[in-house]
């Protein structure tokens, strides 16, 4: 048997690829088209990122870079897979979004990628249109306890329980409503609006509150699937700690490089670094990102997305007086998966199985992406060739997303992506984006057990 491409001498042996899938891992004494000596590279499955907003349209913003870029960027990161949260639809209808996402990004992508539903309101539209989407292969919804359209209370109870018979999981952002409003207007009150006070607006309490109480309804419906998505604070990792060791099964949670790797100081750097920074949750403290990198490695945060969400230099100077005018939100999709390599593995923070996991395996499993984030036989040859020794930085403008900016740009790196594979294809080589719009395809998903 003659293989497309075979990896020699990597930490699983010997891999061998035949068209779209991974063949054989181990002991493969057959020959192939190519093969490549990976001998002090890291071979890793394509990572899996499952927070992404590509296509975001908020109000009058709409993210810079759109599906061709960002999914551009995600490959040359090494992100062979993204599943988006979708934006709202006007009138709130929630299968109105679902339409309108599919539209804005079919054709268009250069990765793989599947859609998380949204829930904006829970009504009965809703009640009818989840099942049939998971029956259709969208299994995750997002709701937020805050903004234009929280969810919290009996309503999210009832979102709960529609998801666990419909065997679907509910993904939350979780800053509580109530506790950022009387934030805020204390902040409008004393005159402090400038962007410094962005995170201010937002404290680590509000994430804690609003985590405790998502954690207890999906509690109350069964112990129904949550997921709660770019976990920022120490208090809110508590949270979890607590519901887990009270016997709560079905809780996931991610956090993303940004709580890891900076911090609130950024907010006190000038205007300008204010704003590239201002994103919610909103950068915490230092002792915050080593609890979280903590929890990484004690195994309570399941994995790491990015809540990449780019919005250009010149939409962000909407706040530049007033914070609240601020599209809040930061690109990411490029930088994960060597921030993590470098910055955890290689700093000894995590192994690099943890790291797998975290980027890929996990993300896959926990998501219903049964063919990604592993290197096994029948799984998609979507696969990073990394080298571990190089030293780097991001450069400023990045050269792949729409933001002309990255908020790692100064941060000396030890660790490249060199070489990527989509599907058994190559779609990234030292700093070429080689796949063209429209090669990635939708992935159906479907949730098979607990995490």
């Amino acid at each position: 048997m003659t293989y497309d491409l075979i990896f020699r001498n990597t930490a699983y042996g010997d891999v061998a690829v035949s068209g779209e899938k991974i063949a054989a891992v181990g002991e493969v004494n057959e020959n192939a088209a190519l093969e490549i000596d990976a001998a002090g590279k890291w071979l890793l499955p394509g990572g899996v990122d499952v927070h992404t907003h590509l296509g975001l349209t908020v109000g009058e913003n709409s993210t810079c870079d759109g599906w061709e870029k960002g999914s551009a960027a995600s490959l040359a990161g090494g992100t062979t897979t993204v599943i988006e949260h979708i934006s709202f639809d006007p009138a709130g209808s929630c299968r109105a979004a679902l339409r309108q996402a599919f539209v804005n990004a079919s054709g268009r992508s250069c990765c793989d990628y599947g859609l998380h539903a949204v829930a904006q309101r829970v009504d009965e539209e809703l009640l009818r249109t989840l099942p049939a989407a998971v029956r259709e292969g969208i299994p995750s919804w997002k709701a937020y306890t805050t903004y234009s359209d929280p969810i919290f209370g009996e309503a999210l109870e009832e979102l709960f329980r529609a998801a666990k018979e419909a065997g679907a999981v509910v993904c939350v952002h979780c800053e509580d409503d109530e506790l950022l409003r009387a934030a805020r207007f204390k902040l409008e009150v004393q005159g402090r609006l400038s962007p410094e006070y962005h995170a201010a607006a937002r404290p680590a309490y509000c994430e804690a509150r609003s985590v405790r109480e998502v954690l207890a309804a999906a509690h109350r419906a069964g112990d129904a699937a949550v997921h709660v998505v770019h976990l920022s604070t120490a208090a809110g990792l508590h949270e979890i700690r607590h519901a887990r060791e009270g016997g709560q099964t079905n809780i996931t949670v991610e956090t993303c490089p940004q709580y890891l790797l900076l911090d609130e100081s950024l907010y006190r750097r000038g205007t300008d670094q204010a704003l590239r920074a201002s994103m919610s949750p909103p950068l915490r403290t230092p002792d915050d990102a080593f609890a979280l990198w903590q929890g990484l490695a004690r195994g309570d945060i399941d994995m790491i997305a990015t809540d990449h969400c780019a919005f250009s230099l010149s939409q962000k100077e909407q706040g530049w007086n007033d914070f609240r005018f601020t599209p809040n939100g930061a690109p990411g999709v490029e930088e994960r998966l060597t921030l993590i390599l470098s910055e955890g593995v290689n700093r000894g923070r995590i192994t690099l199985q943890q790291a797998v996991d975290l980027l890929s395996a996990n993300p896959a499993r926990r998501f219903g992406l049964t063919h990604k984030g592993r290197i096994e036989p029948g799984c998609d040859a979507d696969l990073v060739l990394f080298d571990p020794a190089a030293l780097s930085r991001f450069p400023s403008p990045p050269l792949h997303g729409g933001a002309a900016y990255s908020l790692y740009s100064l941060l000396p790196l030890q660790g490249r992506v060199e070489k990527v594979w989509l599907r058994g294809r190559a779609v990234f080589d030292k700093g070429e984006v080689l796949a063209h719009p429209g090669q990635g395809k939708y992935v159906e998903r479907y949730l098979r057990s607990d995490p």
